[in-house]
């Protein structure tokens, strides 16, 4: 399932930011993201879709967090509104 909504999320932001695409995120030797596939949205903006949606998960699973009905869409409206403003 996280899988799925990780998908779909790229998938939503691949379709509403022109120029958006999958890169390889390339850093320095010791950062944690090198190597990671990402979302590059505009310019240096990026988007970790797969991140956002694993801590939603570990926010319910393993802190016992509610998460809001409407993080999913608050959090792709606002990669989408920076990528048009960039």
């Amino acid at each position: 399932m996280i899988d799925e909504v990780h998908a779909y999320v790229a998938e939503v932001l691949l379709n509403e930011i022109p120029g958006a695409e999958w890169t390889i995120y390339k850093g320095g030797k010791r950062e944690v993201r090198n190597g990671e596939t990402v979302l590059k949205l505009k310019g240096r903006l990026q988007a970790y879709p797969q991140t956002i949606v694993y801590s939603a998960a570990i926010d319910v699973v393993l802190l016992g967090k509610a998460v809001t009905d409407r993080w999913l869409f608050d959090y792709v409206s606002d990669k989408i509104a920076k990528a048009k403003v960039a």
